[in-house]
């Protein structure tokens, strides 16, 4: 503090009025951070938050606890009601009066899982199992009544449940609750709101207000914990070491070792807290994390106890969204979740990239405006930024502060330089050159060129770029000027025979050695020698392929970035190739680091190229990275540790230590199906077998990924094997795969994580039966009550026809003419109808006005035939007609004779003449 009083004495020694202003400005947020982390060092920059919220769709901001089921669903327990997060939808399930089976009340306690897979909770009026798929709680009894328990702890055979006065055990197998300890002490209106496992032997429990109790399994005891005397105890934990942890409401956190003997306490007046409420605990590496009611998260290194602090700062996005937190979670992948108090759900991700947006005016956690159209960086590691339209930002590397000039304030800077150890030379859009000074804040306008050249420059509506060596300054405009810095004179580059003055158009710098600056115009890369100003070109592309960015690497070889594609220059022996990915399409920026990676912006995504590998990874919000429309803006390799990429969702910064490891191939399970809009889950997916009937209109399922960290976007193919092979693409966890005819399927599923696809994995078998007249005894069948009918018919008109065989002569000539007449209507009825799919049996019975057996033996008797027989007899004529005398085609033939498909037709033809219809007519064109 001494150190600062001496150094605000020295203000003093400023004579203008602003800089007075500023130096305040900077020693207050010195003070700031000072008295901030007196007692803690913040880490913000190597986590981010993802969060679920009102927004989302949560029931409620206060998040009561938080548990991952064995499938990997995100359950959230809220004040009011419950949500489960499936990777790709919130749901919410909630108290319906009318329906005795949904939630009994909407304040959920605690949520967990048993050893028998099904979900546990605990309400206001009751504890029970929940079916998500059918909506429905299943009430816990003790004693024929249900009861409340606040907390609980999961074993191999039992679960515990911390209620009124005891502890509860529920056996999974027996489905038994018995208490655990008839003997109950102290006060008897306790709630049990914190359960652990202090040894075998041991459960340490504590109450609110009624302290903690120590409960032996062997003597089936429970007496008060020696060792504690504090009653107003707010939460508890047991560490990987057996040490226990009190926090005691308003007054911190006490440690105890397993003997009983105090190990410390974290306050805020001892500086090793920053809230004295802390409502939960969890442990992760040797680091015990404490969520407290008002100064965020504190973390509590187990080596060092050191505590270290993350906190809800306004105004900045990236902090925590919350300082009131209600509890903490550690799924089985080792991911923290956070429930706070008025925030939501967040889940805490470890990353080394951060994207930082606009905030509101000299607000330091931000930009001034989102796009950002240059970037320059100084020696001493402070970053210098031009936004469109929001003017000149300063980022302290160090700090990781920014800071707003109102000076420059509407200005769209697209091009920033040195001019002086203490000015800036920038490029503004449509306006002009002008010099920032960093001592005052202020811009004053630059005759760099002659005030014509510059108005036809700046009216082009394009960009006009610079570029500073010691001796000159570069001007990339519709012509290339330069001016040197000794004499103040500026001249125009002339342009070379072989070179056109449109490739040099608006170009933009990319590199520069000892000997030549290295450009990137709208086509073609080219290199500028500084001794004789001669520009030689080295790589180009054609059509209406054109170039958007470009980068060089540790080797000295370029990396070019396209609307189609990324090319590889390699300086040495002076050739290209194009690097073949399908992700390399609409590059927007390119950048590199020392450790060999190519750092790509495209298609609005983040990706990352290993060159010696030559592997692709693709960037997410779990890396820290955002959605952005890259903006190429170009400069040196930083010399600070992190990489630096802008666009119009702003400034992304990337750690150049950054280690991406790709060493986890998740896997695809499946999590729902659905038939017919019916969930069939519970029914399918033990054993992964689904039997469809026919006449089904769509199947839809859900896939859900085994994943080490949340959140991650994944590309999945969803493959159909069998008797109709599919593939399905695409990013959503939730396909419909529709109608599928009869056969045999298998449906695997795999996704591609960081360009690498994972191995299928088999997710169901499906069988869709067959129509009923398909089936194998549906045919046999109705072949033997055929036959029975051919048989029976044949028999019966053989008995008439002896009984009246003499009857027969004497009528012959009347039935032939009935015949005639018979076979002449049924002829007629045929021939109007013969291209109606459903000329049957059945539409011949009823426009005959017969009977089946009179129909089927009057036509028998008459022909020959039976009734299906004779009406292919009718067709199988019509059609060999057709096909001599008509140019119709067999398909139109086929239509015109009421044949549902040509190929039942030409199998029908075949049989009955013996050819084919083509061959048929063929021949007949040859008579």
């Amino acid at each position: 503090m001494f150190i600062l009083a001496i150094f605000i004495q020295t203000i003093s020694i400023f004579e203008t009025g602003l800089i007075i202003y500023i130096m305040r400005h900077i020693i207050t947020a010195i003070l700031f951070a000072f008295t901030l982390c007196l007692p803690l060092h913040a880490i913000q920059e190597t986590l981010s938050f993802i969060p679920f919220s009102l927004n989302e769709g949560l029931t409620h901001t206060r998040v009561q606890c938080i548990f991952c089921d064995h499938a990997g669903i995100v359950w959230i327990g809220t004040k009011n009601g419950l949500n489960s997060w499936d990777q790709s939808e919130l749901k919410n399930y909630l108290h319906n009066p009318s329906d005795p089976k949904s939630l009994p009340d909407n304040y959920i306690k605690f949520i967990t899982e048993g050893a028998d897979q099904k979900l546990y909770l605990s309400t206001n009026h009751g504890v029970g199992t929940f079916d998500p798929a059918l909506k429905q709680f299943s009430p816990l009894l003790y004693e024929g009544k249900p009861f409340e328990a606040w907390s609980c702890l999961h074993t191999d055979s039992v679960l515990l449940l911390g209620g009124r006065n005891t502890i509860y055990s529920y056996h999974y197998q027996s489905r038994s609750l018995a208490p655990l300890i008839n003997e109950v002490k102290g006060d008897l209106n306790k709630c049990i709101t914190h359960i652990a496992l202090w040894d075998d032997q041991t459960y340490i429990a504590s109450c609110k207000h009624d302290g903690i109790w120590i409960y032996d399994l062997k003597r089936q005891t429970m007496s008060r914990c020696p060792f504690v005397q504090k009653h107003n105890v707010n939460s508890i934990f047991v560490d990987s070491q057996k040490r226990l942890y009190v926090s005691v409401y308003g007054n911190g956190v006490f440690r105890y070792r397993h003997d009983g003997t105090p190990d410390g306490h974290f306050s805020v007046q001892n500086g090793k807290l920053t809230h004295n409420v802390v409502s939960d605990f969890v442990e992760k590496d040797s680091i015990i994390w404490m969520g407290t009611d008002g100064g965020g998260i504190n973390l509590l290194d187990l080596h060092t106890d050191e505590v270290k602090c993350i906190k809800h700062i306004p105004s900045d996005p990236l902090s925590l969204p919350n300082n009131s937190i209600f509890c903490l979670y550690k799924d089985r992948k080792g991911n923290i979740w956070g429930g706070s108090v008025h925030a939501g759900l967040f889940a805490i991700i470890k990353n080394h990239i951060k994207t930082y947006k606009d905030t509101p005016p000299n607000v330091p956690y931000g930009l001034s405006e989102p796009t950002i159209t240059a970037l320059h960086e100084e020696a001493d590691t402070l970053l210098w930024i031009g936004t469109d339209g929001g003017g000149l930002n300063a980022y302290d590397q160090h700090t990781t502060l920014f800071r707003h000039f109102p000076s420059t304030s509407g200005k769209k800077v697209v091009s920033i330089v040195s001019f002086s150890p203490d000015k800036l030379l920038i490029s503004c859009f449509n306006d002009g050159f002008y010099l920032f000074d960093k001592r005052t804040a202020q811009i004053t306008p630059y005759p760099l060129i002659d005030s014509h050249t510059a108005r036809e420059e700046f009216a082009k509506g394009d960009l006009v770029n610079l570029y500073a060596t010691p001796d000159e300054i570069y001007i990339f405009g519709y012509h290339i000027y330069i001016y040197n810095r000794h004499t103040h004179e500026t001249y125009r580059l002339s342009t070379p025979p072989n070179v056109e003055n449109y490739q040099l158009m608006n170009a933009q710098p990319v590199h520069e050695d000892d000997r030549y600056i290295y450009i990137m115009s709208y086509k073609e890369l080219l290199q500028i020698e500084k001794a004789s100003k001669s520009i030689t070109l080295l790589f180009s592309v054609s059509g209406n392929e054109s170039l958007t960015s470009a980068c060089i690497d540790s080797q000295g070889n370029f990396w070019i970035g396209s609307d189609y594609a990324l090319y590889y220059y390699d300086t040495a022996s002076k050739l290209s190739k194009k690097v073949q990915n399908i992700l390399f399409q609409n590059i927007q920026s390119l950048t590199s680091d020392s450790k060999e990676r190519i750092w790509i912006g495209a298609n609005n995504m983040l990706l990352v190229y290993f060159i010696h590998e030559k592997r692709t990874m693709i960037l997410d919000e779990t890396d820290g990275v955002k959605p952005n429309e890259y903006i190429f803006t170009p400069m040196p390799r930083s010399l600070s540790q992190n990489i630096y990429m802008g666009g119009t969702q702003g400034l992304t910064v990337i750690n150049q230590n950054i280690e991406i490891v790709d060493d986890y191939a998740p896997a695809v399970n499946l999590l729902s199906i659905n038939l017919d809009g019916k969930d069939i889950t519970r029914d399918v997916l033990p054993h992964r077998k689904l039997v469809v009937p026919y006449q089904h209109s769509s199947i839809n399922f859900k896939v859900i990924v085994d994943e080490s960290v949340p959140f991650c976007k994944h590309l999945f193919n969803y493959i159909l094997e069998g008797d109709e092979p599919r593939k399905i693409q695409s990013a959503s966890r939730s396909v419909e795969l529709g109608h599928l005819n009869p056969g045999n399927y298998t449906l695997l599923a795999n996704c591609n994580t960081n360009n690498n696809w994972s191995k299928p994995m088999e997710l169901l078998h499906i069988h869709v039966q067959a129509p009923i007249w398909q089936r194998p005894w549906f045919i046999g069948l109705c072949l033997l009550i055929f036959i029975m009918l051919f048989t029976g018919g044949i028999w019966l008109l053989q008995k008439r026809m002896a009984h009246k065989y003499k009857l027969l002569i004497a009528k012959n000539e009347r039935e032939q003419e009935e015949r005639l007449r018979f076979i002449a209507r049924l002829n007629e009825v045929i021939d109007n109808n013969i291209d109606n799919p459903n000329l049957d049996n059945h539409f011949l019975q009823n426009e005959m006005a017969m009977g089946r057996t009179s129909l089927y033996n009057k036509l028998k008797q008459a022909t020959g035939m039976g009734t299906s027989e004779y009406i292919n007899h009718r067709k199988i004529e019509k059609a060999k007609k057709l096909l001599t005398n008509t140019n119709l085609s067999i398909s139109e033939i086929s239509d015109c004779l009421g044949f549902t498909y040509q190929r039942y037709f030409s199998t029908i033809f075949k049989k009955t003449t013996g050819l084919s219809p083509s061959q048929f007519r063929h021949q007949s064109s040859l008579k």
